[in-house]
Formats: C-alpha cells, sequence, structure tokens
C-alpha cells in the first residue's frame, strides 16, 4: 500500500507546524509496527458498562 510521490518537500518555518508534522509521522510510523502481546490483549473488545446501555441502544 505504499505509495511512490516524486518532487521535492519543503519544511514547514513554523515551529507548530513542525511539531504537528514530526508527531503525524511518528504516528504513521507506529501505525506500521507489529504489536506485542501485551497491546494485543490490551485491545481486545469489551463489553460496555451498564450505565452507557442507554445511549447505545
Amino acid at each position: 500500500m505504499q505509495q511512490v510521490v516524486a518532487g521535492q518537500l519543503r519544511l514547514p518555518q513554523n515551529k507548530r507546524q513542525k511539531l504537528l508534522h514530526k508527531k503525524a509521522g511518528e504516528f504513521l510510523l507506529n501505525l506500521q509496527r507489529r504489536k506485542d502481546t501485551a497491546e494485543v490483549f490490551a485491545d481486545r473488545p469489551r463489553s460496555a458498562p451498564q450505565g452507557l446501555l442507554p445511549m447505545v441502544f
């Protein structure tokens, strides 16, 4: 699913924009990383608390 993009990148000059680009890049790299056992067990679906059931139905 990787796509090759041709062209030149211009680095942002704004400090907040640099941080945003850095965080977005870290997030995307983290999406490609395989989860370890603890993360898999933490992501298991759980039932909703009883107090939230009226909102669901």
